[in-house]
């Protein structure tokens, strides 16, 4: 039985595979400094006519095309009338996985209009924003499975958008689940400067992508933030607030500069 994909499921391979080949001939950095630029091109007053323009010049040979970008240009004509408040045109990306979400957002070879690649950006921070409202409580990281879940959340990041984490930001997750796994309360990782024991468990998280990219180091080409999971010296903590630092992380590096959500107090 032959199987026939629509335009749009091949249009989104194409861009994946571009995407897997940006990806990896580039250093983290520039991976960083491409995601910033990918968050922050989004269509707003100044661009939108050229973006309606973009839409209307569609070939009609593509029916598929001109349905799902003509949806997401009604999403966003939306979102941008509704001044931040909630709409009810519906998001043609709804539900796309992270790594799909990127390659729209990412493409440069034409693939997607601009509307549909601002589209892209608002699902991708909407998931994100909605994993961090869910384990936002939990200051503690005392609910059972956040740490296994933040791995989670990580690994179905496209490469793209894992660069603007630390450097050792899944490395210090596996380490807490394993701390929570055996019980054992973690400290605080966004550190305590009056307390010298703790000074160097901390989190050194850029605010934006382009903080990660500007922090690329010269010896492995990625981001020079780095995540401390405990301190040894005091490994029983009570006031920790991992999690909290973690879900900060996720929301900040998730939006574009100058709208970093404070979710986390």
């Amino acid at each position: 039985m032959t199987v026939t994909l629509s335009a749009n499921t091949q249009r989104l391979q194409t861009a994946e595979a571009n995407l897997a080949s940006d990806e990896a001939g580039a250093s983290t950095g520039a991976l960083a400094s491409q995601w910033d630029q990918d968050l922050a091109n989004t269509v707003d007053s100044s661009s939108e006519a050229a973006a309606d323009a973009e839409v209307a010049a569609l070939p009609s040979s593509d029916p598929d095309h001109i349905a799902q970008a003509t949806s997401a240009q009604a999403y966003i004509k939306a979102k941008m009338a509704s001044a931040g408040n909630p709409v009810s045109v519906a998001n043609p990306f709804a539900g796309l996985s992270q790594s799909a979400l990127a390659a729209i957002a990412n493409d440069k070879s034409g693939l997607y209009t601009s509307y549909e690649k601002s589209a892209a950006v608002d699902e991708s921070m909407d998931q994100t924003t909605a994993w961090v409202m869910k384990y936002a409580s939990d200051t503690q990281g005392q609910e059972a499975g956040f740490f296994q879940a933040a791995q989670q959340q990580y690994s179905q990041l496209s490469p793209l958008q894992q660069s603007v984490y630390p450097a050792d930001y899944m490395k210090a997750l596996k380490q807490l689940e394993n701390e929570q796994s055996n019980a054992v309360k973690t400290p605080d990782i966004a550190g305590d400067a009056s307390n010298p024991k703790k000074a160097d468990a901390k989190v050194a998280a850029p605010a934006t992508a382009s903080d990660a990219a500007q922090a690329d180091t010269a010896s492995n080409g990625g981001p020079a933030s780095s995540i401390s999971a405990s301190n040894p010296d005091d490994p029983t903590d009570p006031n920790g607030s991992t999690a909290a630092d973690i879900l900060t992380i996720t929301a900040a590096l998730a939006l574009p500069p100058g709208d970093i959500l404070n979710l986390v107090a």
